[in-house]
């Protein structure tokens, strides 16, 4: 065992040193049925916890989120300014240890003949992790159990009507933030993270109630960030959120992460411009249109050429704003595809 397996070994979070990234992450599609089906991708949400994310691709209904911590049926909308948590006991959702059931004919995640994303995250040290608490109105330390620096941290007040609050590690500094369900760019405000890095134990809110109002309830879903303790020997990084800078040309800039991508998160923060959620299960298309959904819309699937995947990354082939503008900034979360380095036995 590796010294950082040992190191993530002792922080009491869902420790899987070694982990296939098929055994923690999932991009599983489905068309509705409006009752009782099973998704059934491998990823074992009863024993270790984790989150699904579920998006219409084909119709106008919003994102909807739910996690084992918060409970099953209750759900989060990224697109949404102003729902807070809702209970929704009628999904008869389940999770199992190879995914989830539902029996509904709700629209945002079971209607008839609707084609379905859902994308799975498991709780895993160096991967994914999910913190609760009550705000105080006073700058205060969250723990959570990811045993490593966060790379991206999406946060809601799930009492009271607020915006999401976004850290990555790539903004311009820790007074910055993201709306998941605005377009804008980054903003700047020291009451929202307390202007402080997060450390492999802790992270800090403010004072704004987007993160910490008085007497609410919040949580956080926090992504890792290129800690190489996965795969058959152990040492293999799975999860890299970086930034880059476009340079407004069909020959665009190349991102290299080391590894090609399955799961890309994309947002502009030099300007206003929507959030992409780009799978290779729906369709990166190699110099062809490609598959997106914005976390911040509750719009179907839209389809336009942005970028070609490479052995060890991405490149931008595309001069679109929203993604290669000239100078513009643009942060990602990028999640390896199987091989037979991280995936095989």
């Amino acid at each position: 065992m590796s010294p950082i397996q040992q190191m993530l070994l002792g922080v009491g979070a869902a420790a899987d040193p070694g982990a296939y990234i098929d055994d923690i992450f999932s991009t599983f599609l489905y068309t509705g049925n409006a009752g009782s089906r099973t998704i059934n991708p491998g990823v074992d949400l009863a024993n270790e916890g984790g989150l699904t994310w579920i998006k219409g691709r084909n119709d106008s209904d919003w994102h909807s989120l739910m996690d084992t911590v918060r409970g099953a049926g209750k759900q989060l909308f990224t697109n949404s300014t102003s729902s807070t948590e809702d209970k929704t006991s009628t999904y008869n959702q389940t999770f199992t240890s190879t995914g989830y059931t539902i029996n509904t004919s709700d629209g945002q995640i079971n209607s008839n003949n609707i084609n379905y994303v859902t994308w799975l995250f498991r709780k895993t040290v160096g991967f994914f992790e999910i913190s609760t608490w009550t705000g105080t109105g006073s700058a205060q330390s969250i723990a959570h159990s990811l045993g490593s620096v966060p790379g991206l941290i999406f946060v809601k007040n799930r009492s009271s009507s607020s915006d999401w609050y976004i850290w990555h590690r790539s903004l311009t500094s820790n007074a910055y933030y993201l709306k998941c369900e605005h377009s804008s760019g980054e903003s700047n405000s020291d009451d929202a993270w307390d202007s402080t890095t997060p450390t492999s134990t802790h992270f800090r809110v403010g004072t704004v109630d987007g993160t910490n109002k008085n007497g609410d309830d919040f949580v956080a879903y926090i992504f890792g960030h290129d800690v190489e303790s996965f795969g058959r020997n152990g040492d293999a990084s799975v999860i890299k959120c970086g930034v880059y800078t476009g340079n407004g040309n069909t020959d665009g800039t190349e991102i290299n992460l080391g590894w090609r991508p399955q799961f890309v998160l994309h947002k502009k923060i030099s300007d206003t411009s929507n959030w992409h959620m780009m799978d290779t299960a729906r369709g990166i298309v190699q110099n062809g249109d490609d598959a997106f959904i914005g976390a911040n819309l509750n719009e179907s699937e839209a389809n336009v050429e942005l970028l070609n995947l490479t052995s060890t990354g991405f490149k931008n082939t595309t001069t679109r704003s929203s993604w290669n503008e000239n100078n513009g900034k643009y942060v990602y979360m990028a999640i390896r595809e199987e091989d037979s380095t991280v995936s095989s036995p």
